[in-house]
């Protein structure tokens, strides 16, 4: 079972037996209290594993997403060269298409590499 699940089960497990205390024992009885601490750490338990793997996953969309760009870069500019080597465009228009490109995939290649 999922450590994050495992943490929900057992908070709400905590919070029925504070429920059952009460009912058997009265509201009068200072039994049920000893359950609330217990429910309260374990639902905190589990709301920390569910902020920290929306964070992971958010992170690796990111990381996916800096990988795609730099993989159209990457052709974009395989396809420029061998434009270039068929003498299909000048060095000029080469080196001006070359510098869009790094202007237009700049960041998301900075990202891809610093991650």
């Amino acid at each position: 079972m999922n450590e994050k699940y495992k943490y929900f089960l057992y908070g709400v497990l905590s919070a029925m037996l504070c429920l059952f205390f009460t009912l058997i024992l009265g509201k009068e009885s200072w039994i049920p209290l000893v359950t609330i601490p217990f429910t309260i750490y374990y639902f905190s338990k589990y709301f920390k594993k569910e902020r920290k793997d929306k964070k992971d996953r958010e992170k690796l969309l990111e990381k996916q997403d800096s990988h795609v760009y730099a993989h159209k870069m990457a052709k974009e500019l395989s396809i420029l060269e061998s434009l270039f080597r068929n003498n299909i465009i000048t060095q000029e228009e080469f080196d001006t298409k070359k510098t869009e490109l790094q202007l237009k995939y700049g960041d998301q290649i900075n990202e891809y590499l610093s991650v």
